[in-house]
């Protein structure tokens, strides 16, 4: 613990400091990394998710298998129900 106020203050800036630096390091090394992963096919994985929708499955049993929320399934089906409408009037 620092003995006084203005040592107190030295320690906050110096760690201020070095949480600036870490931060920067983390958000590089994230960057790296991700060059390196395989991206994921979401619109297979959105396809898929609508699909399992319209047969009936819930959207919170999505969202646990799919390890997303619900907001997030319900958006993707949402989006894509929009989509098959838009596309259907078209055709018409």
């Amino acid at each position: 613990m620092p003995q006084t106020l203005s040592e107190a203050r030295y320690r906050l800036v110096m760690a201020l400091k070095e949480q600036k630096k870490l931060v920067a390091e983390i958000k590089e090394l994230r960057l790296y990394i991700g060059l390196f992963q395989e991206k994921p096919d979401l619109d297979s994985r959105n396809k898929e998710i609508y699909a399992r929708f319209k047969k009936g499955e819930a959207v919170t049993d999505l969202a646990t298998q799919y390890g997303l929320s619900r907001g997030t399934i319900q958006c993707i089906c949402d989006r894509a129900a929009f989509q098959e409408k838009k596309n259907r009037d078209i055709s018409h």
